[in-house]
């Protein structure tokens, strides 16, 4: 499982890049004033998904391998807050990959 480093008080729209154990992707976060919410672009040069809404403790990505690699991202719950807000994203909710293995854990 691996963090995505994520600070909303840089900015509410951040690129960056991230290494998913050996396979480097860029990830674009940014706030939707009008849905109120995070939303989320994530690809490399062959493949990637784009809009996707971050959404607490679900899959984020249509496919475990749509990245050419198994896993997906999840936006986890560590803080009391029920709902992610502006404020709250990498702090109260943090984004984490999930690889192949912790998918099975998951599952298990």
């Amino acid at each position: 499982m691996i963090q995505i480093p994520f600070d909303p008080t840089v900015s509410s729209a951040q690129e960056f890049r991230v290494d998913l154990g050996g396979l480097v992707v860029t990830m674009n976060i940014a706030w939707n004033i009008r849905d109120s919410a995070w939303f989320l672009d994530v690809y490399t040069a062959d493949a990637g998904q784009y809009g996707i809404r971050i959404s607490p403790m679900s899959r984020l990505l249509l496919s475990d391998d749509i990245l050419g690699i198994t896993g997906n991202l999840f936006a986890i719950k560590e803080g009391q807050d029920s709902s992610i807000t502006y404020d709250n994203l990498g702090s109260d909710f943090n984004l984490y990959w999930f690889d192949e293995d912790d998918l099975n854990s998951l599952e298990g």
